[in-house]
C-alpha cells in the first residue's frame, strides 16, 4: 500500500480507533518507492480494527 498524504487525507488519533483515508494511491516498484499514481482512483481508507481496506474510484 502506498500513496500521498496530503490535504484530503485523513488519519485518527488516540483514543479513537485507528483509520487511515490516503487521497492519492500509488504505484510501486519492486523496492518500494514509487513508481506512478494509479490510475482511476480518488485514494483508499483503512480501517485498522479489522484490517479493513477498500479502494474509491
Amino acid at each position: 500500500m502506498a500513496g500521498w498524504y496530503g490535504p484530503h487525507s485523513f488519519a485518527s488519533a488516540y483514543p479513537e480507533p485507528p483509520e487511515l483515508f490516503i487521497e492519492q494511491a500509488c504505484q510501486t516498484n519492486g523496492d518500494g518507492s514509487f513508481r506512478a499514481r494509479a490510475g482511476r482512483t480518488r485514494g483508499f481508507y483503512c480501517g485498522f480494527r479489522m484490517w479493513t481496506c477498500w479502494s474509491f474510484q
